[in-house]
């Protein structure tokens, strides 16, 4: 399915549904919407990049090995992102409407790359088990951190990073990661 750029595309239905490598099928829209009562699992690995937008009302499900980029900028008032084990890299803006799920025991990883000051969703379910790897900060820069009332503040070169969870974390580790390249 190619869009060329202007077209949108459109994810709705009552029923579960699955798209496997979503991204190696579809390219070029505009904007890709996931109707509100809707529920998909774009499985696979892939990306969703480039100028357009994804208008997240449903629920988008990544689960086992999957591994799913949204470079786009992701808007919608009621969008979950269920992560089920799987990875998700978050690379633009994000609405305040969107959560991020982290489901069941199987550890997932939520990436949130140069854009993180753009993150404005909600953190849900996040376990000592799971991975959090927020990007932004440079290689030589010291941050600091603190957590109150479920808002962790990240504070370092790209300045203050504000984080919401529906639920505090029992424990949360905060680490600096170097970058080789």
């Amino acid at each position: 399915l190619e869009g060329n750029g202007v077209a949108s595309l459109f994810f709705a239905g009552s029923s579960p549904a699955t798209f496997d490598n979503f991204t190696s099928v579809v390219s070029g829209f505009q904007t890709v919407a996931v109707e509100a009562g809707s529920v998909w699992d774009l499985a696979g690995q892939g990306a969703l990049s480039g100028s357009g937008s994804l208008v997240n009302d449903g629920t988008i499900i990544v689960s086992g090995t999957d591994n799913l980029g949204v470079y786009a900028s992701v808007s919608g008032s009621a969008g979950t992102f269920d992560l089920e084990g799987g990875s998700l890299t978050l690379g633009n803006f994000v609405g305040g409407g969107e959560v991020i799920h982290f489901g069941n025991s199987e550890s997932s990883s939520l990436v949130i790359g140069q854009h993180a000051g753009s993150f404005a969703g909600t953190i849900d379910g996040f376990r000592s088990n799971d991975f959090l790897e927020i990007g932004g900060f440079g290689s030589s820069v010291q941050e600091t951190s603190t957590f109150a009332n479920d808002t962790l503040t990240l504070n370092g070169s790209a300045g203050p990073i504000t984080l919401a969870f529906r639920n505090a974390p029992a424990s949360l580790a905060i680490e600096p990661v170097t970058v080789l390249g």
